[in-house]
């Protein structure tokens, strides 16, 4: 009786479920990794003194599947208390204004003036002048810098791919 032998499939096999094993922490250090370019990218393009560069943080997806840059958030999620004279969420109360302004840019306020309101009272007022700080774009800026570091984490994890099957 004729037949046919396939040596080696259960090595093949034991190969295969180690690779998905550890695949998912080999992704997760090389999405860490890029998460670490990536902010020095944006620290990079913001520029000047650094106190905007401090506010930019690595954020990591629960899966360990993509990296972002993002403004931080000020204090804990449930933390709540006074800002000013405002009883506020803390959590909500985060550098997202102020960065998004350096981002796309914002006008410029000179002073305060007071109008007369319908019912004969002086309201303060917010003067705005006519001069526009021009953005820095840090985060469309650092794009093509995303995708070299995205290029390089595909190659990273077909590489190491490769050697988990060897």
């Amino acid at each position: 009786m004729n037949g046919v032998e396939i040596k080696g499939l259960k090595e093949i096999g034991e190969q295969f479920d180690d690779a998905a094993e550890r695949f998912p922490e080999i992704r997760r250090a090389e999405i860490e990794r890029a998460g670490d370019d990536l902010l020095h990218a944006v620290r990079g393009y913001i520029g000047g003194t650094g106190k905007v560069q401090s506010w930019q943080e690595k954020y990591i997806g629960s899966k360990g599947g993509y990296a972002a840059v993002r403004p931080m958030i000020k204090g804990d999620v449930d933390e709540v208390g006074y800002y000013g004279r405002s009883f506020v969420n803390i959590a909500k109360y985060s550098y997202i204004g102020i960065t998004t302004a350096v981002d796309q840019g914002h006008k410029t306020r000179t002073g305060t003036t007071y109008k007369e309101a319908k019912n004969g009272k002086k309201v303060k007022r917010a003067t705005y002048a006519k001069k526009f700080v021009e953005g820095k774009h840090m985060y469309s800026k650092s794009q093509k810098d995303a995708e070299t570091i995205a290029k390089k984490v595909r190659d990273n994890l077909e590489r190491e791919g490769k050697n988990l099957l060897r």
